[in-house]
């Protein structure tokens, strides 16, 4: 088994915090739903939207990208070539050795404009 993946596994948690509080966060792809403050775990190796809404409000989207961390390239550094290539595959298939990124979402929402007539 690969470093990433027995230090850190594949999911991530990311704090999501709005103003106002209380905001429903939707995270695709999925159908995970939440209300803010909040934490919410997702697969480090996908692409994420995090979409949050409060009534009254406009919607923010915020979208979280696997990029590479730390733990991939200590994959490389293990001197024993059977070892740096099962970590490696290993730790890229589940995913462990990426970091969403950003790794907090914290928005302010602004307020919808009243119809005027």
């Amino acid at each position: 088994m690969g470093c990433a993946t027995m230090m850190r596994g594949p999911m991530q948690v990311v704090s999501v915090e709005s103003w106002p509080a209380g905001a429903r966060v939707r995270v695709q792809p999925g159908a995970k739903t939440a209300e803010t403050p909040a934490l919410v775990t997702m697969w480090r190796k996908s692409e994420h939207m995090v979409v949050v809404e409060h009534e009254g409000y406009q919607p923010a989207s915020i979208v979280l990208v696997p990029k590479r961390s730390l733990c991939f390239w200590r994959n490389l550094v293990w001197i024993h070539p059977v070892v740096f290539i099962t970590g490696f595959i290993v730790d890229i298939s589940t995913g462990s050795c990426f970091n969403l990124e950003p790794d907090r979402v914290s928005v302010t929402l602004v307020p919808v404009a009243s119809a005027r007539h």
